[in-house]
């Protein structure tokens, strides 16, 4: 990507009162943004013969683009304590979002992401409006909380994959990288989550147990999947607190992935084994010795991050175990 320019102003306002037994807390922003930059029409193929000497690569022509976007943002959170164990939030809010320079300015190979990006100056500003609904519940020995949200965004900006058909077409590899560019397209995300648990008082400190679940769905105004979405998942969780020790075990079940983008590939589900011990020892009046003990992806899974641009490559780390102490003087 060729150097970009960018000149932001931010203006923002936020106020918070209490009104008749509510908290009501409002923000509002305005952003001015000026994004300069160029593009390079280059016009030399990608395929790897043609790398082979940077010495000869054709000089790019440069067409310049500049890109002036004001926009305002704001939030209205309202929140009521029915009693010392229940409370209530609700959120609505409109936001937008200048395109970002890489969105913008993009083209060429990104290695990170193993992709070809092309983007676009002509990207319009993304809206989005929400809504989100919280009810929490805590006491000494029971809690729990449950969130649903939707969030409708307009012109929202994503990295869409060439599909074989279009390789083929374009008859180019660019460089063994997938070709992919930036566009936008109304979409709808809408999800939960649910979280309940329960402290029990055990040989003198406190053990929790607690389950957890989220759930996303996202889809494009055409019904289409909107891609690179995380799957549900259920946390289950136990942690054990007694004056400086703590330990907790911590197992995640993800689903499989099956609400796919045209061009996007199956993400098969897995189980991960997380588990963590610290304690702090007074080895003076002065000096405190900290240590942990932990242990990741204990089932040694082959995990794939479905939200992952590499995910086929580049697999979550396996199996791990480690040692960690430290000083405090």
């Amino acid at each position: 990507m060729n150097p970009v320019s960018t000149d932001e102003i931010t203006l923002g306002y936020y106020a918070s009162r209490e009104v008749g037994g509510f908290t009501v807390d409002f923000g509002v922003r305005n952003d001015w943004v000026d994004r300069s930059g160029s593009v390079a029409e280059d016009d030399h193929a990608h395929g790897e013969e043609e790398h082979e000497d940077d010495d000869h690569a054709e000089e790019a022509e440069l067409e310049y683009f500049n890109s002036e976007e004001s926009i305002t943002s704001y939030g209205l959170q309202i929140s009521r304590r029915f009693s010392e164990q229940f409370t209530s939030t609700l959120n609505v809010s409109s936001v937008e979002k200048a395109p970002a320079a890489v969105e913008l300015f993009m083209n060429g190979a990104h290695l990170a992401t193993g992709r070809y990006e092309i983007g676009n100056p002509t990207l319009e500003t993304e809206r989005a409006k929400s809504a989100e609904l919280t009810l929490d519940f805590s006491s000494e020995t029971l809690f729990g909380s449950v969130t649903v949200y939707i969030n409708e965004i307009d012109n929202y900006i994503y990295l869409r994959d060439e599909s074989e058909d279009e390789h083929e077409e374009h008859g180019d590899d660019h460089g063994g990288l997938i070709l992919a560019n930036y566009v936008q397209q109304d979409a709808e995300f809408t999800g939960y989550e649910f979280e309940i648990g329960r402290v029990f008082e055990l040989g003198g400190g406190d053990l929790t147990l607690s389950y957890g679940l989220d759930s996303v769905s996202a889809d494009f105004s055409d019904n289409s999947n909107v891609p690179r979405i995380n799957p549900d998942r259920s946390i289950y969780k136990a942690a054990y607190a007694r004056g400086s020790f703590d330990m907790s075990v911590v197992f995640k079940d993800v689903e499989s992935q099956t609400d796919l983008a045209s061009y996007e590939d199956f993400t098969k589900g897995y189980s991960m084994l997380d588990i963590r011990a610290s304690n702090a020892f007074a080895l003076t009046n002065d000096v405190t010795l900290n240590v942990s003990l932990f242990g990741s992806n204990l089932l040694n899974e082959i995990a794939r991050n479905h939200s992952s641009f590499v995910k086929n490559e580049v697999p979550l780390p396996g199996r791990s175990y480690g040692l960690k102490f430290y000083a405090a003087f």
